[in-house]
């Protein structure tokens, strides 16, 4: 039997799901490249379209295909793409507009944390910014986006309070379980993008190279950056998470990074988005940024909260009066 991997049905190969409908066979009879925009059985891997069919493609979601027979796969998609002109350890330098959905959390003009827009009125952190009572009220906050410089404005920036912060309710300030909160915006953003939300079936491989943003401390210990960073890195498979961490990985989290370290999130882009890209040319949120050892130590990978676990909780919040 096949763990959480497609079974070919000519000899029983397993095959890892991201592979499936990506339109190079992996079965010896192509089995596996058969039937995609067909419904077939739902399980906790397959894609479910809001008419309740399931989908064989993995990732389906946005990207430009419509696979589903209600069409909902390409429904909400007005977000991940950018207009591009043209704590971050071992980066380099974000250009203007780069990175639409990036926020940075003030307060009395100090970033504290960085956030994700991800519809028009909310932005997605970590519950650990919020840790201070102090900072649990929402009027400390002030929130900037399209911001490449935190000390000078761009262009295309905008400026938003907090009207709510919402933790997970199963947050734990000791384990970082849960490590999410949902800020409400006290009106709709104009310019500012916001990243996909993918849904809890959304395949995301190890190995697969995504990037982190943030203006996070460019070294373990050192100052706060004044210019937006990037730096990529690769998804890590729960495995190799789990001998870095032992158990306090849980299966809200995921890791990423390079065993040699050297490329990392660090103080001050907590809160900060982990994205991924699609090849439909989609940037889906696949983590924030939560905890890790020291910043890009080799052996000690980034740890992020999987936004896939929580999805469902985050589609709650935001759709609720």
């Amino acid at each position: 039997m096949c763990v959480a991997q497609f079974q070919c049905p000519e000899d029983s190969q397993c095959v890892d799901y991201y592979k499936v409908c990506d339109q190079h066979p992996d079965c010896p009879e192509a089995t596996d490249e058969m039937n995609c925009t067909d419904a077939v059985q739902c399980t906790d891997m397959t894609y479910v379209c809001a008419d309740g069919t399931c989908l064989k493609k993995p990732n389906p979601e946005c990207d430009f295909v419509t696979d589903c027979p209600d069409a909902s796969d390409e429904k909400q998609c007005d977000c991940g793409l950018r207009q591009f002109s043209s704590r971050i350890v071992g980066g380099t330098n974000a250009s203007e507009g780069e990175w639409p959905w990036q926020v940075s959390l003030q307060v009395r003009g100090t970033h504290i944390c960085g956030g994700t827009l991800i519809s028009r009125q909310w932005v997605v952190s970590a519950a650990h910014c919020f840790d201070d009572d102090r900072l649990f009220s929402p009027s400390m906050w002030t929130v900037y986006l399209g911001k490449l410089l935190l000390n000078r404005s761009s262009p295309t920036e905008e400026v938003a309070r907090v009207q709510r912060i919402l933790l997970h309710q199963y947050y734990d300030d000791e384990s970082h379980d849960y490590d999410l909160a949902l800020l409400k915006l006290d009106r709709l953003v104009v310019h500012a993008r916001p990243a996909c939300l993918p849904p809890p079936t959304h395949q995301l491989e190890p190995d697969l190279l995504c990037w982190v943003t943030g203006w996070g401390s460019l070294r373990e210990g050192g100052r706060a950056s004044n210019v937006l960073q990037k730096v990529d890195v690769r998804l890590v498979s729960e495995e190799a998470c789990v001998r870095s961490y032992g158990q306090l990985v849980t299966p809200r989290m995921l890791c990423a990074g390079y065993r040699t370290g050297e490329k990392d999130a660090c103080q001050g882009d907590s809160g900060g988005p982990l994205v991924c890209q699609e090849p439909s040319g989609r940037w889906f949120l696949a983590g924030v940024v939560s905890w890790g050892r020291g910043c890009g130590r080799p052996d000690y990978y980034g740890v992020y909260t999987r936004i896939t676990r929580l999805t469902d909780w985050i589609k709650v919040v935001i759709s609720s009066p």
